[in-house]
């Protein structure tokens, strides 16, 4: 009992000592990824494959303990054919709606064009 007390008491000085560690200007958090990507069925490695990233890229992301760069927000937006605020701030129910109308659209279209070029 004695251990596990120190050992916490230790852990909160420790954090307290330790520089805050700010998020970089070019790199934000995106609560509402995950929110975003269960809706549309997605799974972590078909998404990471689609954007150019490594599927733990997502989970990290997902679980806020990484943050994802200007770029790469933008390309999951483009992805999910939504906005990258739709990322930051979890979509409500009618906009999320909106999004998975567009991003299935979007999904008609490219196979519709790869049936057309066969």
């Amino acid at each position: 009992m004695f251990a596990a007390s120190l050992d916490n008491t230790l852990r909160v000085w420790f954090y307290t000592l330790m520089p805050s560690q700010e998020t970089p200007s070019n790199s934000i958090t995106m609560p509402g990824l995950s929110v975003v990507r269960m809706a549309l069925e997605i799974s972590r490695p078909k998404l990471g494959k689609a954007v150019g990233c490594h599927p733990n890229t997502v989970q990290n992301i997902e679980n806020h303990s990484r943050v994802a760069s200007l770029e790469l927000a933008n390309k999951l937006a483009q992805h999910f054919c939504c906005r990258v605020d739709d990322l930051i701030n979890p979509p409500d129910k009618k906009r999320l709606k909106e999004i998975t109308r567009a991003y299935h659209l979007k999904l008609a279209e490219a196979n519709s064009e790869e049936s057309g070029a066969a």
